[in-house]
């Protein structure tokens, strides 16, 4: 239970058991499954936060100053106006998270994939072999991106696509290193 609910909530996970994705080779080994930092999801943590607390806050300052809202509305109708709130922060709230949860980038032994998630029904999946990895270099810029050890990670590629960016990602250093190992083993033909 414990390995299911940290999948849930790691943005690096390295060897990951139980994952797959489409077009997955049967040989083929994920090495690391990447997505934003954790701390990328500050933002609207703390907007569906304030939406969740706003009728509240609403409430009570209208009980401070009762003759500021002019119109009474009946009971039922104040029930859905909750009722309909509540849904749109849940609503906002679960696409974020799918936002985050379903961006990924996965290295395995073979290739480079990058999954974006736009919604339910829209995504786009990037891939580049190691062989063509060029070069990889990595971007830490500001000081929460120094604070919390997250960047950018960035491949030049000799394939159609020229690059390809794992954007946010914890412990850049370390992932620049591992994929920096990986394009040395394919070029030395190891892998």
């Amino acid at each position: 239970m414990f390995e299911a609910l940290s999948t849930c909530f790691s943005a690096l996970i390295s060897n990951p058991k139980g994952i797959s994705f489409d077009g997955e080779d049967a040989d083929e080994k994920i090495l690391l499954l990447l997505r934003r930092h954790i701390i990328t999801n500050v933002r609207w943590v703390l907007t569906s936060f304030a939406f969740a607390i706003l009728p509240f806050a609403l409430t009570y300052f209208l009980s401070l100053y009762p003759s500021t809202l002019p119109v009474f509305l009946p009971f039922p109708y104040i029930i859905a106006l909750y009722f309909s709130w509540y849904l749109f922060v849940f609503i906002y709230t679960f696409e974020a998270y799918l936002n985050w949860y379903f961006n990924v980038y996965i290295v395995t032994d073979k290739r480079v994939v990058d999954v974006d998630f736009f919604s339910l029904l829209s995504r786009q999946v990037s891939d580049a072999p190691i062989s063509n990895i060029q070069d990889v270099t990595y971007n830490v810029q500001g000081i929460f991106q120094t604070i919390f050890d997250y960047g950018t990670v960035t491949m030049q590629t000799a394939g159609e696509k020229e690059h390809l960016e794992f954007d946010l990602v914890p412990r850049p250093a370390f992932v620049q290193n591992e994929l920096s190992d990986l394009a040395t083993k394919a070029s030395n033909g190891d892998i």
